[in-house]
């Protein structure tokens, strides 16, 4: 089993989940449409969460966070690692008033983890309350442009 660490509130996994992910290169079109479909599910009370990549998953935080909603970023990076770096100020605020989902801790970071709020966390992926997964394309790359993968409860 692989461990995650988390920082911020976890209490935003108990309700609607939806991942919306997508490339990080996408056309004006696909994130302007990433970010209306995640706005148009935070307002609907769902929890938008995707990754902090640049493209389709920035647009779908944005979009949320627009709405006024909760987000979940989960990223492959040491929690306190910024990528991208032009995501520094939304990866800073998920952390603080959201949930920021680690698949690292940086090791110079650990004797700082009680410190920083970090806590070990099982797979998010597997997690019960994700409802679906959005994934959204560009119009340039092969393959549907909007799939979503819905979970049956």
């Amino acid at each position: 089993m692989r461990l995650l660490y988390a920082q911020g509130d976890w209490s935003l996994t108990q309700g609607r989940i939806v991942s919306v992910v997508g490339t990080r290169s996408p056309s004006p079109e696909g994130a302007k449409r990433a970010r209306r479909i995640a706005h148009a599910l935070a307002s609907r009370g769902v929890t938008v969460a995707s990754g902090l990549a640049r493209g389709i998953d920035t647009a779908a935080l944005t979009g949320a966070l627009d709405a006024g909603a909760k987000v979940i970023a989960v990223i492959d990076t040491p929690l306190g690692v910024i990528y991208p770096k032009e995501n520094r100020t939304l990866q800073e605020r998920i952390a603080a008033d959201h949930l920021l989902v680690g698949a690292k801790i940086d090791p110079a970071a650990l004797g700082a983890v009680a410190q920083l709020g970090y806590y070990l966390v099982q797979p998010f992926e597997d997690h019960p309350a994700l409802y679906c997964r959005l994934y959204v394309r560009s119009m340039a790359s092969p393959g549907p442009r909007l799939r979503g993968d819905e979970r049956r409860r």
